[in-house]
């Protein structure tokens, strides 16, 4: 099954771990942005931008999850007449 506008907004609706969890890849996202404007990272910022990817990373994978899990529960759930 396909994921669809619909399907995202019913999810960012209806449930709120993936609404939060939206919200903190888009955080992780502009943190990326701001460091790559940055002419040269300090070994802090380098660690930063390390750390922010791997938590971006978790999140979109648990997002994923999330969609997998909201398209099965749409495939078991028969459709009214």
């Amino acid at each position: 099954m396909d994921w669809t506008g619909d399907d995202e907004e019913w999810m960012g609706r209806e449930n709120e771990e993936y609404r939060s969890l939206t919200l903190q890849h888009h955080e992780f996202q502009e943190k990326l942005e701001q460091l790559a404007t940055k002419r040269a990272l300090t070994e802090d910022q380098k660690l930063e931008e390390v750390r922010i990817k791997k938590e971006k990373l978790f999140v979109k994978d648990r997002l994923a999850a999330l969609r997998r899990e909201h398209a099965a529960s749409k495939r078991s759930t028969p459709e009214p007449a």
